[in-house]
């Protein structure tokens, strides 16, 4: 399954766009009961040009809407470096990211 990444430029960080976007995923990830599948991840700011969030694959329908509203884009896999977790449990990088 793929991992799914929105690209924020700086003005839509600035305007709360990705704070949106995390407390959309929050609510759905807590409707759901918080399934272990599922969680969000960002990049930091600091020496990147835009700020960007990854979706798990387990994400999915919710990531479909996302997707299509901020145009994301399907990855292969979410990059282990620089990347902290949003919403999901403690352990989803270790459970979710595949480490080499």
């Amino acid at each position: 399954m793929k991992w799914f990444k929105v690209s924020i430029e700086p003005e839509d960080v600035a305007r709360g766009v990705h704070i949106r976007i995390q407390e959309d995923f929050n609510k759905v990830f807590m409707a759901l009961h918080a399934p272990k599948e599922m969680a969000l991840f960002s990049n930091t700011l600091l020496g990147n040009k835009t700020l960007d969030l990854y979706f798990s694959p387990g994400s999915y329908p919710f990531v479909k809407i996302i997707n299509n509203k901020y145009n994301g884009t399907e990855i292969e896999e979410l990059p282990p470096k620089d990347v902290v977790l949003l919403v999901g449990h403690a352990d989803a990088k270790n459970d979710l990211v595949k480490w080499e």
